[in-house]
């Protein structure tokens, strides 16, 4: 074989080839005057080959396999073993899976979370269903669509990719004649290497009474059941409500309604150093809370509040120091301020916590309607309804109105009450209202 070269005057190389004999090789006349040899590829081969040298000498190949770059390893940490390379590809999240049995066959993939679809009319025994990528596997959970709710009165399976009609269960039972009610939905089911495990009560699949049993391969990811859920948080529970302790036992949790702290004193009138105890009570500085004071003080010098051993604290009097000329202070319910040194008590109908405590307002029977102002007490007479607005941040705001034999109509904007909340007849009600929460004092009037 012959090939002439001719150079264009852009220099570009055009090759054309003629019959001629040679084997792979031969010579070439001029090519800008200068003559040399050239090898062209030898014919045959097979895809995945590579060209190699057949001899020593020059333009002498052929195509052969590729041989070397995997197998034994020699010494790696003086260990050995097969080599197998990772596949190309893969988008961000993939996960390595298996493409068959064989060993190093793997392939990039998303990660599957079971979840067979199931088409089959309600009329029909035998349920089947698809799934991406799911195998059957003893102790296993999946997700399970019945597209159709059965009608079939009697025994059912499920066969999911083709992997063998299972019997189902339907809560803990074999399905029958009298066991096959099970409404179109999406069910965790629990396959236990024999049968599919459904349930419609509630409970989780996988034992007979519906209680949880951790898997050995550990609790699913998603969409944990119900009673798993119980486990870890109670249901139910209302607004305002918080989570206690029911014993000293581990995760024994229930919601209860939140108690506002209301200390209560039951020391003698004429003892100076009153007590007083009050369930999950904590003192804060800058902070309101109702005292009961059980007996009306009859010491006639300074006397202080100890609340929860918490240190006696010196009591004042409509912003005084109490003394000997400053004592009195009557049997009730008190709505105290604390300023991080003294609790604040006043018996003369103003806001404790005030700098000047003289912002107090008496409305009258008329006066069905306010928006109330920061550091300000309001107090109206016995109302039959009563509208109160109140700006959603800043305080204190306070109120009070009596109820009468028929209950206050209050209707109140901008203030969060404790869900438990709710006006009585023959009562007065002292509300205090800060960033938008409420809290309620109230106390028996006699008609």
């Amino acid at each position: 074989m012959s090939i002439n070269l001719t150079v264009s005057d852009d220099d570009a190389v055009g090759l054309r080839v003629a019959e001629g004999g040679g084997s792979g090789g031969g010579a070439v006349w001029s090519v800008d005057g200068k003559t040399g040899d050239v090898s062209v590829l030898p014919t045959g081969g097979t895809q995945g080959q590579t060209l190699k040298k057949a001899s020593d000498t020059d333009f002498d190949v052929e195509w052969a396999d590729e041989s070397g770059g995997g197998g034994a390893v020699t010494s790696v940490d003086g260990k050995t073993g097969a080599v197998t390379v990772l596949p190309s590809g893969g988008s961000n999240g993939a996960v390595l899976r298996k493409s068959s049995s064989s060993d190093y066959d793997v392939f990039w993939g998303s990660m599957v979370y079971s979840s067979a679809t199931c088409t089959t009319d309600g009329s029909t025994a035998a349920k089947v269903a698809s799934c991406s990528a799911y195998v059957a596997t003893a102790n296993s959970w999946l997700h399970v669509l019945i597209g159709n709710a059965n009608t079939y009165t009697g025994a059912i399976t499920l066969n999911v990719n083709s992997q063998g009609a299972k019997s189902i269960y339907i809560n803990g039972a074999a399905s029958s004649s009298t066991n096959y009610t099970l409404p179109a939905g999406t069910y965790l089911v629990y396959y236990d290497g024999t049968n599919y495990q459904f349930r419609t009560d509630g409970k989780l699949p996988g034992t007979t009474t519906g209680n949880y049993v951790k898997p050995s391969g550990g609790i699913p990811k998603t969409d944990l059941a119900s009673a798993v859920q119980s486990a870890l948080v109670p249901a139910g529970g209302s607004l305002f409500n918080v989570l206690t302790k029911g014993s000293a036992d581990d995760y024994n949790t229930t919601w209860s309604a939140w108690i506002y702290s209301t200390p209560y004193s039951t020391t003698g009138g004429s003892t100076a150093a009153k007590t007083a105890n009050c369930s999950r009570f904590a003192l804060n500085a800058n902070s309101w809370f109702p005292v009961l004071i059980g007996y009306s003080n009859s010491y006639a010098g300074a006397i202080t509040l100890n609340i929860n051993s918490t240190g006696a604290k010196s009591i004042y009097i409509n912003g005084t120091a109490s003394s000997t000329t400053n004592y009195t202070l009557p049997q009730g319910i008190y709505l105290v301020y604390y300023d991080g040194t003294n609790y604040y008590f006043r018996t003369d109908g103003k806001l404790t916590g005030i700098e000047s405590e003289t912002a107090v307002v008496n409305k009258t029977s008329s006066d069905t309607s306010q928006t109330l102002a920061e550091n300000t007490f309001y107090i109206w007479p016995t109302m039959s309804s009563l509208t109160i607005t109140c700006p959603a941040t800043g305080g204190p705001f306070a109120f009070r109105f009596t109820s009468g034999s028929t209950a206050t109509t209050l209707t109140m904007t901008g203030i969060t009450m404790p869900d438990s909340f709710a006006v009585e007849a023959s009562k007065t009600y002292e509300i205090n209202v800060y960033e938008g929460y409420g809290v309620a004092v109230s106390w028996g009037v006699s008609s």
